[in-house]
């Protein structure tokens, strides 16, 4: 944590240093074409990961199926796995 706020300090020194500005040219305000980009970059991502799994279906001949086994805190459990 200390190392976090201590890069921000550094970044705000060069902000301030070079364009004399505050962190707002770091992006941590979206704008709108902050946020149409992600937005259009999110979905070319997910296109090609979706294009990534048919190709492994078609040309690999892989088989998909729900996991019998699932549950509730099977799902809660990966989620908290994914987010540590």
């Amino acid at each position: 944590m200390i190392g976090i706020i201590v890069q921000l300090f550094i970044s705000w020194l060069l902000a301030w240093f070079f364009e004399k500005r505050n962190l707002s040219v770091l992006g941590f305000r979206p704008t709108r074409q902050r946020l149409a980009d992600f937005i259009l970059f999110f979905f070319i991502t997910a296109a090609f990961c979706a294009s990534g799994f048919v190709m492994k279906m078609y040309f690999g001949n892989q088989q998909w199926f729900l996991n019998p086994n699932l549950s509730f805190d099977l799902i809660v459990a990966g989620t908290w796995w994914n987010i540590k």
